[in-house]
């Protein structure tokens, strides 16, 4: 019986945000920790990005401006998945098509570049997924 009550032990964590105890699903990953998932539950850590980006939304605006003015050919094929996804011809999936998360964002990765016959070719991943192919 004691063994059962450790396992069920093992499946929680504090969030230092809302102080509650919650299930380690409710985290999202950090390698960087020793338990491999963040301090905050994913409630408490949009929260707090939320709130971050309001209080620097025109540095964080300023920014992108700067990214799409560098990169005219990456904000083209941006535009034209969007274009595609709203009009029907691409079809955003559930989960990653690499992990198969479904609880994190899943973004258009477009593995081939920014050509304009590469615009629409594009595989859709969630965002840990998706710095992981931009960075390699």
């Amino acid at each position: 019986m004691k063994s059962n009550q450790m396992d069920f032990c093992d499946l929680l964590k504090l969030c230092t945000g809302c102080k509650e105890t919650l299930l380690k699903t409710e985290f999202n990953k950090d390698a960087g920790k020793e338990d491999g998932l963040q301090t905050q539950c994913r409630k408490c850590k949009h929260a707090a990005q939320r709130k971050d980006y309001r209080k620097k939304k025109d540095v964080y605006i300023e920014r992108q401006r700067k990214r799409r003015k560098a990169e005219p050919e990456k904000k083209q094929a941006n535009e034209a998945v969007r274009r595609a996804i709203r009009k029907g011809v691409l079809v955003r999936p559930e989960s990653c098509t690499e992990c198969g998360q479904s609880h994190m964002r899943i973004e258009a990765h477009h593995h081939k570049g920014y050509a304009k016959e590469d615009r629409l070719n594009v595989v859709f991943l969630c965002t840990s997924c998706h710095r992981a192919a931009e960075n390699q």
